[in-house]
């Protein structure tokens, strides 16, 4: 299953059925996401100007290092190339991250049989899936962050790093994605330098 999260820890979109072997990014490739966004037919929200400055900059997914660095979605510095803004950067996107994390965690605790193979045919294990997603957001949104296991995984967020490798993404990304990450890592920096 791969999901995006807004920051309520709500699911978006999910997709499920990809291939286990599969790396994040590959699976993202492969995914109607990024065929929707890539065409132009899955709605972005217009650039906004970022909290205490003038730089206005587009909304934009957050993925690990498995992911393809892209103008909507960005992915951490490589480690050979950090200097203190780039650090910056990977730190703010880190925590940006634990939305989405945070939100698996919710949804394998209150719904364990996420947690193993599902003993069912594939249409089935789809189902479950799909209605589980389905039912942590309606989860959230009665009882948000006072139900008991939301304060169990917010109170110990799980940590999946370096879970998988990008295998077979192309990592070149357009002059484009290059200018929206270094927006935000000069935003992040002007940032901490403030405090």
């Amino acid at each position: 299953m791969q999901a995006v999260a807004d920051a309520t820890r709500k699911f978006v979109t999910i997709e499920v059925g990809g291939r286990g072997k599969q790396s994040d990014g590959g699976t993202f490739i492969a995914s109607t996401l990024y065929k929707l966004i890539e065409k132009n037919k899955y709605e972005i929200l217009m650039p906004k100007r970022l909290p205490n400055s003038d730089v206005s900059a587009p909304y934009v997914l957050v993925g690990d290092e498995a992911y393809p660095l892209m103008h909507y979605l960005m992915r951490p510095y490589p480690e050979r190339v950090l200097n203190n803004e780039r650090k910056c950067f990977n730190i703010r996107l880190s925590t940006a991250r634990q939305t989405i994390e945070c939100a698996f965690g919710i949804l394998t605790s209150k719904w364990r049989i996420l947690l193993k193979p599902i003993e069912t045919d594939r249409k089935n294990a789809l189902s479950i899936i799909k209605a589980a997603c389905i039912l942590h957001n309606v989860i959230m949104d009665l009882n948000g962050d006072l139900d008991l296991d939301v304060q169990r995984v917010l109170s110990n967020p799980p940590i999946y790093e370096n879970r998988h490798r990008s295998l077979g993404v192309n990592n070149n990304p357009s002059r484009r994605a290059k200018h929206v990450r270094i927006k935000f890592t000069n935003y992040f920096w002007e940032q901490y330098q403030r405090l």
